[in-house]
C-alpha cells in the first residue's frame, strides 16, 4: 500500500514492502519532467525487539514523528554515508531525541552543517545490529565516499546499499569519490560477498533510478564496467560537466550490461 505523506519541506511517499520493511521516498525533482518523482529513499526495517532506520532523506523535516507513527520499538539510525541526501536535515531530529545515529567515521567530515557530529556514533566493518529475529551486519564498501557502508541481513538475503554500488546510476566523480582502483576492489569484494551470502534483495538509496530491481548480475556488470574503464577499453570518452554543490565537476559516462549510467572522474580512473 502506498501513501503520500506531507512533511515540512516536502512530501514523502510511504510504501509497505512487507510486514517488517517500509520504504520512504522523498518526493523531489530528481527525474527530469517529473516534479514529484521519488528522489531518495529511507528504509525502516523492523525486528521483534528493535528497529533501524537506514538513511534520513534529504530536505524534509518532521521525519521523526512519521517514523514513530510506524513503530514504538527502540530505534537506531544507520547512515550508509555522509552525503546530505542521505544524512539530511532530519538527522538532527533523531539526535535531539536521543536516538543513536551511526556513521562510518571517514564520512564524518562530509556531514552538512547543523548536524552535531559529536553525537554521531562510529560504525565499523562487521558491526552487528540485532533486532530480534533479524540481524544486520555492516559491510564496508569505500568508493562513492570513503565511509560508504552496506547493511546486510544474510539470513533473509537482503542488503541496504545506499549509494555504495549505485542505483542504476553510479556516481564516482564527486569530490568525495575515491580512485577507481579502490572502487574496483570494493565492488569485487561486494560482488563476492553477495554471491556467497545469497543476497537476493538489494535496497538501494535511489530506488527510482534503476529500470529494474538490482541483482547479482548488476554487480557482475559493475565490476566488468570498472575493469573496462581502467583498461581504457572504450577509448577516450568525452568529458562532460555537472554543476553540483556550487562546484563544476568533470565526468565521463559509460555503461555496461545492467549498469545504465556509470559516471566517473577521468582524473581518478587509476
Amino acid at each position: 500500500m502506498e501513501q503520500i505523506l506531507q512533511a515540512a519541506g516536502g512530501s514523502i511517499r510511504r510504501e509497505e514492502i512487507s510486514d517488517h520493511l517500509i520504504r520512504f521516498s522523498e518526493m523531489g525533482t530528481y527525474l527530469p519532467g517529473h516534479p514529484l518523482s521519488p528522489m531518495v529513499d529511507s528504509w525502516l526495517y523492523l525486528g521483534s525487539e528493535r528497529a533501524v532506520l537506514i538513511d534520513c532523506l534529504q530536505s524534509v523535516q518532521g521525519f521523526l514523528p512519521i517514523v514513530r507513527g510506524e513503530t514504538d520499538l527502540p530505534l537506531s539510525v544507520l547512515l550508509t554515508h555522509g552525503h546530505p541526501d542521505h544524512a539530511g536535515r532530519s538527522t538532527q531530529e533523531f539526535l535531539d531525541a536521543g536516538i543513536p545515529v551511526f556513521l562510518e567515521p571517514r564520512d564524518f567530515g562530509i556531514l552538512e552543517r547543523g548536524i552535531d557530529r559529536e553525537k554521531i556514533l562510529p560504525i565499523r566493518e562487521g558491526q552487528r545490529f540485532s533486532l530480534g529475529g533479524r540481524t544486520l551486519t555492516a559491510w564496508s564498501c569505500p568508493g562513492h565516499t570513503p565511509g560508504s557502508m552496506i547493511f546486510a541481513d544474510t539470513a533473509s538475503g537482503i542488503a541496504f546499499t545506499g549509494d555504495a554500488i549505485g542505483s542504476g546510476t553510479i556516481w564516482l566523480f564527486l569530490p568525495t569519490s575515491l580512485p577507481l582502483g579502490i572502487c574496483r576492489e570494493s565492488f569485487g569484494k561486494t560482488r563476492d560477498r553477495f554471491a556467497g551470502e545469497h543476497i537476493r534483495t538489494i535496497c538501494p538509496g535511489h530506488f527510482a533510478q534503476a529500470k529494474r530491481p538490482l541483482s547479482q548480475q548488476y554487480l557482475e556488470d559493475l565490476v566488468a564496467c570498472t575493469d573496462r574503464v581502467l583498461a581504457r577499453a572504450d577509448g577516450p570518452l568525452p568529458v562532460r560537466h555537472m554543476r553540483l554543490w556550487r562546484e563544476k565537476l568533470a565526468f565521463c559516462e559509460t555503461s555496461y550490461g545492467e549498469v545504465e549510467r556509470y559516471w566517473f572522474d577521468p582524473a581518478r580512473a587509476v
